[in-house]
């Protein structure tokens, strides 16, 4: 009985990170389809030219007005 607690709560842990990195992902996903590719490209060279797409999107929405014009 207590194996088969200590089982749900590791799946359930598991499954909790999951989720939270497949939501990280679709995010990602999202914001970078939706940006021009001019933006892309200003956004990542603002950040230097070797930033993930998660840093891209999350630097272009907290900056987006800069490059929505």
């Amino acid at each position: 009985m207590r194996a088969r607690r200590f089982l749900l709560v590791i799946f359930s842990i598991v499954l909790f990170f999951a989720c939270r990195y497949a939501g990280k992902i679709e995010f990602t996903d999202d914001v970078i389809s939706s940006m021009s590719d001019s933006t892309y490209k200003a956004v990542l060279a603002d950040l230097g030219g070797t930033a993930t797409e998660t840093e891209i999107a999350t630097y272009y929405v907290k900056n987006q007005r800069k490059y929505d014009k």
